[in-house]
């Protein structure tokens, strides 16, 4: 199962008044939506970014944040828009952050981090940050992991 998410920042935990009331507002405003559009892929990119770096006690927690985004991929997979004026965007997005939560998470899972990346470049070959920051971060990272043990 691994170790459980790290623990929030202390910066998190202190947030002034200023910064508690904007997550207050952030929270409730993503809570309209979750009753209006549960399924909206959209809303899981935003609600997964939110719980990737909040911490559980408010929410969040890497691992809710990368099911978050795997649902929302799946409902971005199924989702048929009819109306030009409706948004069609999502499986791309969800598939970066699942490269970058894969990466970034506590124990990073560096094969998941390249699938989801790569997936994410097929669908938009030009994406700069997934093409030119993204992967070679992964890359980068794979070259400085320890070498994996042989199993007997």
């Amino acid at each position: 199962m691994g170790k459980p998410d790290p623990k929030p920042s202390i910066s998190f935990l202190q947030a002034g008044p200023e910064k508690t009331q904007g997550y207050a507002k952030h929270n409730e405003l993503l809570g309209e939506v979750r009753k209006s559009e549960p399924a909206n892929p959209r809303l899981a990119w935003v609600l997964g970014a939110t719980q990737f770096y909040a911490p559980p006690q408010f929410g969040g927690g890497q691992t809710k944040a990368i099911e978050t985004y795997e649902a929302g991929l799946v409902s971005a997979r199924q989702e048929r828009v009819t109306d030009d004026l409706d948004p069609a965007w999502g499986e791309p997005e969800l598939l970066m952050n699942l490269a970058f939560a894969n990466l970034n998470r506590a124990q990073p899972d560096l094969a998941t981090a390249d699938r989801y990346a790569q997936a994410a470049l097929k669908l938009v070959p030009y994406w700069h940050y997934v093409r030119d920051i993204l992967i070679p971060q992964i890359r980068a990272a794979q070259r400085a992991a320890p070498p994996a043990s042989p199993s007997n």
